[in-house]
């Protein structure tokens, strides 16, 4: 092949490519946006859930003492105390532990 039929070529190809571009848009433009007849369904707002506004009655607390106890000083020193943390994994306590 020539030079100057590859470059012919690719011209033609170039000019069919925005040919089909051109129609494309033309077919597209002409039937779109749809007629306001045609179009179906509604549009409506969401239909959300509203229930009642919680009270204090709806709301029922479980036993607030082992929480209370988790937030004072006593309980930060037992917990970072390695000494009680390896008493605690003993025998002897988890014996004692066992016994009623």
């Amino acid at each position: 092949m020539k030079s100057g039929q590859y470059g012919n070529t690719k011209v033609w190809m170039l000019v069919a490519a925005l040919a089909v571009a051109i129609a494309a848009v033309v077919y597209f433009g002409s039937n779109y946006p749809t007629d306001s007849e045609m179009a179906a369904g509604t549009i409506v707002p969401a239909e959300r859930y509203r229930g009642d506004q919680l009270t204090s009655d709806d709301v029922v607390l479980g036993d607030e003492n082992i929480s209370k106890f988790m937030q004072t000083d006593v309980f930060q020193l037992m917990v970072s105390d390695p000494g009680l943390a390896d008493a605690l994994r003993s025998e002897a306590f988890m014996e004692l532990a066992r016994n009623e």
